[in-house]
């Protein structure tokens, strides 16, 4: 896995010399959005300063709808002055931190995990009717011990996205959305072609019973403080879920420190990770000289690329039937 200082070293050979005309662009962006700011910070004062009257002869549902309209403009004016400047920036700088990780990366920063393969893995109960992603990852993460040994290459397939996936019900006042899941969805091939279905899930999100998939009872207190194992076959679940790999689901939280859930259907594992934030969205407001935001990018994606590593999904316990 690529080191905090290789990265040091790569960002100065070759992200740096790619950076002026981005950061000039950054600048103009900084401006133009302090002063949208400012102006919308002014409005709504003005407005509650002198035309408090006439506000307070409105109902609570007109002022409501003045309110989130407001603030979805204000978030429209300020997402469009930005909109070219992260394009770019991502054509400039995430894909070049992808590339570093390894040359065969593929990034597409409009790409983003099929709504069909999210629905397919079962982890989540509730279809979504509203479904976006970005920031696509494909790639192959190479067993290097397995090629100093044997000189033969072998890995795994893995692929990876942000999603924010919403049901949305009713219309006008009934109207509401229910978020399902916003963060890191990721995909690896497992090596193991499972006829059953097993699926875990944060303790606060515990279900008994689920669609005739039963719940899992396993001998391991501490990793059952953290999820809630389900499955259509008990011993199948039980044979995948080791205490090796128990052991790392539960590192693996504890390192991550957010809600984690995962699936085991055909020979794939799925993991999702919540997150609030979008990963690798610029902040106009730091230059782009700075290597902390840089940092944070590089750390993003070594964590996505290191669950190979972290769940030991490069040691080949099984062949595929």
């Amino acid at each position: 896995m690529k080191t905090l200082e290789e990265f040091r070293g790569y960002f100065e050979n070759e992200i740096r010399p790619v950076i002026e005309p981005l950061e000039n662009e950054r600048i103009k962006v900084m401006k133009k959005s302090s002063v949208a700011l400012v102006i919308m910070i002014i409005i709504p004062i003005f407005l509650i300063t002198f035309g408090h009257k006439f506000l307070f002869n409105m109902n609570s549902d007109m002022i409501q709808f003045i309110i989130f309209g407001y603030m979805a403009l204000c978030g429209i004016i300020l997402y469009w002055f930005k909109k070219s400047y992260v394009s770019e920036f991502k054509d400039k700088i995430i894909e070049r931190i992808v590339s570093f990780f390894d040359s065969s990366f593929e990034y597409k920063k409009e790409g983003c995990i099929r709504q069909s393969i999210f629905e397919d893995c079962d982890i989540f109960d509730t279809t979504p009717n509203m479904y976006s992603g970005d920031d696509y990852v494909c790639g192959f993460v190479l067993d290097e011990e397995y090629l100093e040994k044997v000189q033969e290459r072998k890995g795994t397939s893995i692929e990876f996205s942000e999603i924010d996936a919403q049901r949305e019900s009713g219309s006008g006042k009934n109207r509401t959305v229910v978020r399902i899941f916003k963060g890191l969805f990721f995909i690896a091939d497992y090596n193991k072609n499972f006829s059953g279905f097993t699926k875990v899930l944060p303790d606060n999100k515990k279900k008994w019973l689920f669609g005739g998939k039963d719940r899992v009872a396993l001998e391991d207190p501490e990793f059952e403080k953290f999820f809630e194992v389900y499955s259509t076959d008990q011993i199948e679940a039980r044979y995948i879920l080791t205490p090796s790999l128990m052991d790392r689901l539960k590192k693996f939280k504890l390192k991550t420190g957010r809600p984690v859930y995962a699936s085991f259907k055909a020979d794939k594992i799925h993991i999702a990770i919540e997150y609030n934030r979008n990963l690798f969205e610029p902040d106009v407001f730091k230059s782009l000289y700075d290597f902390a935001p840089m940092q944070q990018y590089f750390e993003d994606l070594q964590f996505a690329i290191s669950i190979v590593d972290e769940l030991n999904l490069n040691t080949r316990i099984w062949s595929k039937e």
